[in-house]
């Protein structure tokens, strides 16, 4: 069943980079894009410049979505299926840790979350990661603290 999803994502944004019109990035999106080529040409050692005059966080965004910009020719459209490929990821792992433990509380990430889908400004497309990182370190932290209580009793 997931492979039939991936499959029918990739195809559909195969497709639909293919058919979309050209579009021109603006504002964050073109630094985005900026950034993007940069990491594809193996230059960018930082995040993307920030106005407050500091960087984001590492390369790492910018380099996954290197691949799928390059691939489609540069166009703006592969930028956000790529980002929206990323936000399912995360926000999937998030609810599999958070649903293991809290239904209710997973599916109250899900729909805070899930209009977040489709953004790759940089600072919504680390949420989802960081929230599922921290997800599964509270994860590994509780259980390794049952882990302690059944030795000690």
């Amino acid at each position: 069943m997931l492979g039939f999803a991936v499959a029918t994502f990739v195809a559909a944004a195969a497709l639909s980079t293919h058919t979309a019109p050209d579009t021109y990035p603006v504002a964050d999106t073109a630094t985005t894009s900026i950034a993007t080529l940069q990491a594809a040409r193996g230059n960018l050692t930082v995040g993307s410049y920030s106005r407050f005059g500091w960087n984001h966080p590492g390369p790492l965004l910018y380099q996954l979505l290197a691949g799928p910009y390059e691939l489609s020719g540069r166009r703006e459209i592969a930028l956000k299926w790529t980002a929206l490929a990323l936000n399912v990821a995360w926000l999937g792992g998030l609810l599999a840790v958070a649903g293991r433990r809290a239904p209710g509380l997973a599916v109250t990430i899900a729909v805070a979350l899930v209009p977040l889908l489709w953004r790759f400004w940089d600072s919504a497309l680390l949420l989802a990661l960081t929230l599922s990182q921290l997800a599964v370190a509270l994860a590994l932290a509780l259980r390794e603290r049952r882990a302690n209580r059944r030795k000690t009793t």
